[in-house]
């Protein structure tokens, strides 16, 4: 198994254990929303000692784009994710999830870096 699979398990488990929701594989979000997506992290080799994992957790709204409770629930997630890790920042975006429908999710990108 690579590192990074065994860094995005490690993250997920650390996630789940402060209760937060979270799933690493996309099939898994409709089920769980809302909740924090964890997909492959950009690898960066600059530091010694290993690789440095850039993470983009997507936290994602149950409700449609552009209403408050969207909203709501992106900053609800966005504070349990702050809470739980030092979050370099935090972009507003919508997700296309073609599995729950046309019109894509609204979400918040954050930034994460770890080992």
């Amino acid at each position: 198994m690579s590192r990074a699979i065994e860094a995005a398990e490690e993250l997920l488990e650390h996630l789940r254990g402060l209760g937060i929701a979270a799933v690493d594989d996309v099939r898994d979000v409709a089920g769980n929303l809302p909740c924090v997506l964890i997909g492959p992290p950009v690898v960066r080799y600059d530091v010694l000692g290993g690789p440095t994992f850039v993470w983009s957790l997507v936290a994602l709204a149950s409700s449609s784009p552009g209403s408050k409770h969207a909203w709501q629930q992106c900053d609800a997630l966005l504070d349990q994710l702050d809470a739980a890790l030092p979050l370099e920042r935090a972009d507003p975006r919508t997700y296309p999830l073609p599995a729950l429908g046309p019109d894509p999710l609204p979400c918040y990108v954050a930034t994460y870096t770890g080992s």
